[in-house]
């Protein structure tokens, strides 16, 4: 009996395509009975289907058996050797036919990523572009132009056209970007000049700018001199180091006017 249910198995397994099996019965007298009967179609599924045995009706279970297909060739499968196999990523040349052929960039910043592959890129951007209109304050200018859904944030050089100032001038409103600090204007110092004139000015292109003014009209005052026996009875009123008149001392006359005899008598 049981050779005959191996035999039987043998021939089932044996078949690559769908077949039609004969159900096999016992019939109490020691023999197996094949009939007619064929397998029950399950509809694709490998799945076992066992068959009621209701009336005394043993049959063997039925299998829907799968073909299996090798791929041959230079391209095919070796098993032997399947945890080595070099299989090429078709996503790069996807990206490659979109416009997307960056893999890396300087700035670490990229416009777009290839919908088949995050790692491949259509540009790099700059590292300027990294700023949000809420995150670019005045005076700088948000730029028009966006990559990867940034904007660069900028002093705009119509409007701070100097990077520095030659001395003596000196730096108007500034704006600072990535790039540095920028001025709106270069222009000379104040004038500094006083009522009594002007003591020294700014080289050039600033000569005609008054640097340091006078203190005081000394430069422009006479000290007088005093005579034997005298002494500075008034000063200028815009120079207080010099003497503008004087007067004899005490027990002295102004008997002359030489000046040598001046305030020599003793009276």
């Amino acid at each position: 009996m049981m050779k005959a249910v191996l035999g039987l198995g043998c021939a089932v397994c044996l078949t690559a395509a769908p077949v039609n099996a004969g159900s096999v019965e016992y019939d109490f007298s020691g023999k197996f009975l094949l009939s007619d009967t064929s397998l029950i179609d399950t509809n694709q599924s490998q799945s076992l289907e066992a068959v009621s045995t209701a009336g005394g009706d043993f049959r063997l279970p039925s299998y829907k058996l799968a073909a299996v297909h090798f791929i041959v060739g230079d391209q095919g499968l070796t098993f032997n050797d399947f945890g080595k196999q070099n299989f090429d990523d078709p996503s790069n040349d996807y990206c490659q036919r979109l416009g997307f052929a960056v893999s890396s960039c300087a700035s670490g910043l990229f416009n777009r990523a290839c919908p088949y592959n995050d790692k491949i890129y259509d540009k790099c951007c700059d590292a300027a572009y990294i700023y949000t209109p809420a995150s670019c304050s005045s005076p700088r200018t948000l730029s028009v132009d966006v990559c990867g859904g940034k904007h660069r944030c900028y002093c705009d050089t119509a409007q701070y056209p100097f990077a520095s100032c030659d001395a003596p001038k000196i730096k108007g409103e500034a704006c600072s970007d990535d790039n540095g600090t920028r001025y709106a204007a270069c222009v000379c110092p104040e004038d500094n000049n006083g009522p009594w004139g002007c003591k020294e000015y700014y080289p050039a292109p600033c000569a005609s700018v008054c640097k340091t003014p006078y203190p005081d009209n000394c430069h422009k005052r006479e000290d007088v001199a005093l005579p034997q026996n005298s002494y500075c009875s008034e000063h200028y009123d815009d120079c207080a180091s010099k003497c503008q008149s004087w007067v004899c001392k005490s027990g002295y006359t102004n008997i002359s006017d030489c000046a040598w005899m001046k305030c020599w008598i003793k009276l």
